[in-house]
């Protein structure tokens, strides 16, 4: 059978249910109907008043009538309870029922005013309390450790620091996130293997929960380095190595410089001693003894003079000190204090917690946590990943052939609109700089073009932007416009055709087959299921891999192997594994696919013993003049197809980005995230299905200045009264995924308490003009995930192959 991933919240959707003012809202909703009921019978009562009136001949009777009409219209308190003699004495017996039961209602809707006041009050208790007794809970507890050490500290460790609105609201996005994000982080949601079959079944078992500590790999490397080199190269057995980011340009050494956190360009003047070091390292390491004598050779130095040499080099980042943890290592402590004697014992202990595995949540992992961060490196050192408690995971493989219709629709709806663009800026420049069919060192394209847009990065990919190409924006305009005709005022979805769209260019099918990563979500409907793209990698396994060390061994081995098949068989000898690295906290932890037995190093020499290993600054990028398609060469001439071993963005950093996505192939750069929203200039904006997929969700849009009462009212049950009856009037939703237009990132948000209007007034804040409210989909109804009447939300991860 085909495996895949799934990736879960740690709870069912039911759980933040539990947090929710539903009883004030349903106060609410009765109330707004006692008042439409009173509105409705105002002027039934008024007609009365207005035959009465006229026909009074004592003045001041006549002044209390009007006085008490003037009431009625002005507000929909009870009447005054003095005013009902003069109703018995006026008004025939008809006429008084009709009054009396009109004043029932008020009073009805006054004990409704103050049960809503009454219940807002309890609710917030049943809250406070409710969040009070969850924090007791293990998971709670570890939870907010592995996430926010502050926050932590404050909520068990500092007594002083009670409960205030700003703990509360935090603690409450916490646990949204519990139920209705997938993304594998901390104890909040979980990974676990699956497979494609006949029908969807599973199935929970407690016991196979596994959870495993990760470790700051660039942090071990710099304090490996630091140690060793406080230590006056006292074990000159240790190799070094030249780094591989070196690049002559004229009479100037150019090289990336890594230091902790940030990445710093460099340049000396080329001069002997460096032209004969790199002859003599080449590819090689080179232990610290030989590399003194060889200095020795060079300058007739003592031995002294010549380590202090090498040691200069070192600190200038020249030479590195061969201390360093292995590529997508699970223990980077084991591999560089294995070669450390020096504080070794300090050390011990780290190991040892890193190399276990966990089944439940117990003071053993929290303690163990404690003294894994119990360390002088700068940062957040050490985060933990969980393997889902679900097991034997089968989804009907209907679901996948739905999920490859669908992204066909998406591949050929990219293509139309940003093919042009692909590379276009990027390849102007390589022209205009480099010329046709030479080839050209990625590290120095990296110190050449360091200023050039390459480097600027889309923080919204999220949404199909118009494209800047003239054939994309006639193709997008049309697809908008063909969009703009199908909304209708009150409709929640529109549904499309591919044919509708483009009937010509689409009928034109091509017999290109490419296999992608997705990760994905879908529902089921009518007509199959409709797939939500999340995440897209033109390279199978790139999403997974990381995760797979979570599952049990053999498990992993198989989907490992299942990955390293897809690549056909022609093309194997040429793939080559990118060692990319980021240099930040945690993302830079990447895979190592044992198969693939060359390496590209672009900052570290981190590949495992039995790799070939090839610096960045012997690849080289080629323009064809014939095709006009870049490739990745060797000094040689050869072809290499880069295999990027890491989940995570290269961001800026434009050697990564170069072998990110800059080779040609015959697919576009769709890696990342999917696009799931439609900008139009619209306050309300349906559902737009496209065939089977999803391409915008159905969204809200307000202007910031639609919340003024959010600043201008301080009273609690005011501000959550304004809110409810907006949702009651159908003009927001109750939940949704809350982003502005500076922040593109949504964050679950559910409008029915107090605290919940405090996470909304933070994004509120940094909002310039509008906000928007985008639904949750799947709609919890749709969950397939289930455990009773429990209902999860569930991302897959597959490769699919789809025609391009």
């Amino acid at each position: 059978m085909e495996q895949i991933l799934v990736r879960i919240p740690y709870n069912p959707i039911n759980y933040i249910h539990n947090y929710s003012f539903n009883n004030s809202l349903s106060i609410l909703k009765e109330i707004t109907n006692l008042e439409k009921e009173i509105i409705n019978q105002t002027d039934e009562v008024a007609e009365i008043f207005f035959k009465v009136i006229p026909k009074i001949k004592d003045k001041y009777e006549r002044r209390q009538l009007l006085d008490l009409k003037r009431y009625i219209f002005k507000n929909i308190d009870p009447l005054p309870h003095n005013s009902f003699n003069l109703l018995n004495k006026i008004f025939l017996a008809n006429e008084q029922k009709i009054i009396i039961h009109y004043n029932e209602i008020r009073k009805q809707l006054t004990k409704l005013k103050v049960s809503f006041s009454t219940s807002l009050k309890n609710e917030k208790q049943i809250f406070q309390n409710s969040i009070k007794n969850e924090l007791e809970t293990d998971w709670l507890k570890l939870s907010i450790l592995f996430s926010s050490k502050d926050l932590f500290e404050s909520l068990y460790v500092n007594s002083t620091n009670k409960l205030d609105k700003n703990k509360y609201t935090s603690i409450l996005r916490y646990l949204y996130k519990s139920s209705t994000k997938c993304t594998p982080s901390g104890l909040w949601a979980g990974v676990t293997n699956g497979e494609w079959g006949s029908r969807n079944s599973f199935e929970i078992k407690n016991s196979e929960m596994g959870l495993k500590f990760e470790f700051n790999s660039n942090a071990v490397k710099h304090l490996g380095r630091e140690l060793a080199l406080n230590m006056d190269l006292k074990y000159e057995g240790i190799p070094t190595y030249i780094n591989p980011t070196i690049t002559i340009i004229g009479e100037y050494v150019y090289y990336w410089k890594v230091k902790l956190g940030k990445i710093v360009k460099c340049r000396i003047k080329h001069n002997n001693l460096l032209k004969e070091l790199l002859s003599f390292y080449q590819k090689n390491a080179v232990s610290i003894t030989r590399l003194n004598s060889f200095i020795i050779s060079l300058t007739n130095l003592d031995r002294i003079n010549a380590n202090i040499i090498i040691k200069d080099l070192i600190t200038a980042d020249i030479l590195r000190i061969k201390i360093e943890p292995l590529f997508g290592s699970s223990n980077p402590l084991k591999d560089v204090f294995s070669l450390l004697e020096v504080n070794r014992q300090f050390f011990i202990n780290k190991i040892k917690i890193l190399d276990k595995t966990y089944k439940c949540f117990d003071d053993e992992l929290m303690n163990d946590y404690l003294a894994l961060i119990d360390t002088n490196m700068e940062g957040k050192v050490a985060r933990i990943n969980m393997k889902s408690s679900w097991s034997n995971i089968v989804i009907d493989s209907s679901i996948k052939e739905n999920a490859i219709k669908a992204m066909e629709r998406y591949y050929y709806l990219y293509k139309l609109f940003y093919s042009q663009e692909k590379n276009k800026s990027f390849k102007n420049y390589f022209i205009e700089r480099y010329g046709y069919d030479n080839l050209v060192s990625v590290s120095r394209i990296s110190f050449e073009i360091e200023n050039n847009e390459q480097n600027s990065k889309n923080t919204n990919q999220r949404t199909w932007q118009i494209p800047n190409h003239t054939r994309g924006k006639e193709a997008y305009s049309k697809f908008i416009k063909i969009i703009r005709s199908k909304i209708k005022e009150n409709v929640k979805e529109i549904n499309i055709t591919i044919e509708d769209i483009f009937p010509d260019k689409y009928l034109t099918k091509t017999t290109s087959k490419k296999l992608i990563e997705l990760i994905f979500q879908f529902y089921n409907n009518n007509n199959g299921s409709y797939i939500i793209p999340e995440m897209i990698s033109t390279q199978y396994g790139r999403l997974a891999g990381r995760f797979l060390r979570l599952l049990p061994t053999y498990k992993g081995k198989e989907i490992e192997e299942q990955i390293y098949k897809s690549i056909p068989k022609e093309v194997r000898n040429n793939i080559v594994q990118v060692n990319l690295h980021i240099n930040n906290n945690l993302d830079g932890i990447g895979f190592d696919m044992k198969q693939f037995k060359k390496n590209i190093i672009i900052y570290d020499n981190n590949a495992p013993i039995n790799k070939e290993i090839i610096p960045i600054n012997e690849v080289f990028l080629r323009l064809d003049k014939n095709s006009n398609k870049f490739s990745l060469k060797l000094k040689d001439g050869s072809d290499i197809i880069p295999w990027n071993a890491s989940s995570i963005s290269p961001g800026n950093n434009i050697m990564c980005n170069i072998l990110n996505k800059f080779p040609e192939n015959d697919l576009l750069n769709i890696n990342g995230h999917a696009k799931t929203r439609i900008e139009l200039d619209l306050d309300y904006q349906p559902r737009i299905v496209i065939d089977n997929l999803v391409v915008s969700r159905q969204r809200y849009r307000y202007k910031k200045s639609d919340f003024n009462f959010l600043y201008e009212d301080k009273d609690e049950e005011i501000i959550l009264e304004k809110i409810y009856r907006m949702i009651i009037s159908g003009k927001i939703p109750k939940n949704g995924f809350l982003y502005s237009d500076q922040e593109p990132k949504p964050q679950y948000i559910s409008l029915l308490t107090i605290y919940d209007l405090y996470i909304f007034k933070r994004i509120l804040n940094a909002t310039e003009t509008y906000i928007y409210i985008e639904e949750s989909l799947p709609h919890e109804e749709d969950y397939w995930l289930q455990d009773k009447n429990q209902k999860y939300n569930a991302e897959v991860w597959s490769g699919i192959c789809i025609e391009t």
